[in-house]
This record gives structure tokens, C-alpha cells and sequence, in this order.
């Protein structure tokens, strides 16, 4: 059987989705970017 998590462990996990949350439109504006960046300079060779 698993062990229950415990609040302190709960709350922390909270935080870091939260965090994660918030900061994830920056990592999907970033990989855009960059894939945008990679289709340009291929199609230019």
C-alpha cells in the first residue's frame, strides 16, 4: 500500500504546479519561436 502524502508535501506540490502554470505560456511562446526560427532558415539553404 502507498504511503498518504502529507500536507506539507501536498502544499508544496501545489506551489510548484501553480508556478509551473503560470510560467508555461513563456516555454510554448519560446519553442514556437524557435521552430519558427528553424522552418525559416532551412527553407533559405
Amino acid at each position: 500500500m502507498a504511503n498518504k502524502p502529507t500536507k506539507k508535501q501536498i502544499d508544496n506540490a501545489t506551489k510548484i504546479l501553480i508556478s509551473w502554470k503560470k510560467k508555461m505560456p513563456f516555454y510554448y511562446a519560446t519553442a514556437i519561436i524557435i521552430v519558427l526560427l528553424i522552418i525559416i532558415f532551412s527553407s533559405k539553404v
